[in-house]
């Protein structure tokens, strides 16, 4: 849900003004998933292409991702192939996901072009997946109080909730491993105290961050 919510944002802040042309035909996409950092392959990852829609708004027509209609895995060397027969679509979306802790989607590594098939035939699309990173979050009830509370975390690429709580805790919250890449990172406690950080972290590092209920 987060990733499709995700994917309607960016294709609609990019949407066009005039009607687009429907693909017919067949559609032949191939490619290879990698590590962004080394280039090596990244095995047995989800390769997902979901199929786009037309939709019309205040700017004119824009495209929506409308549902998921094909998906391989990535073998050892990382290489992925799918064929689908396009019928009416105005485009398709790749994703790449490592289903993995080392490693997060590709939905966060490239453009939106780059992701994008707009005409039948062969197409070759690698791509690169950044590394993840994490976030120890201990979560200290200072009262202490008995009272349950509803705590949830959530980045980019994650989300943890914790209903009912009212004990001290650490959980780890996965975010994109990049130097340049600031990773908001939030914080909420019974739905009506709302708290964002702004984390820059290196691949494969962890953070420590406290938080207090």
């Amino acid at each position: 849900m987060k990733k499709t919510m995700l994917y309607c944002l960016i294709i609609l802040l990019s949407g066009c003004n005039k009607k687009q042309d429907l693909l017919y035909g067949d559609v032949n996409v191939s490619g290879q998933i990698t590590d962004i950092v080394s280039g090596d392959p990244i095995p047995n990852a989800i390769v997902k292409i979901y199929k786009l829609k037309q939709m019309r708004n205040f700017i004119g027509y824009t495209s929506m991702i409308d549902e998921i209609i094909m998906f391989d895995t990535s073998d050892i060397n990382g290489n992925y192939t799918i064929s689908i027969e396009a019928d009416g679509a105005v485009g398709y979306e790749l994703s790449a996901d490592p289903q993995s802790d080392l490693f997060v989607s590709s939905d966060y590594t490239v453009n939106d072009s780059h992701q994008r098939i707009t005409a039948v035939g062969t197409h070759i699309l690698n791509q690169a997946c950044h590394r993840s990173a994490y976030a120890k979050i201990t979560l200290t009830n200072i009262e202490p109080i008995d009272t349950p509370y509803f705590i949830s975390a959530s980045s980019v690429v994650d989300d943890i909730v914790i209903n009912n709580y009212s004990k001290d805790t650490v959980m780890y919250l996965k975010l994109v491993g990049r130097d340049t890449y600031p990773n908001s990172i939030r914080f909420n406690k019974n739905n009506n105290e709302d708290n964002t950080y702004q984390k820059t972290v290196g691949a494969w590092d962890t953070i420590s961050m406290q938080f207090n209920y």
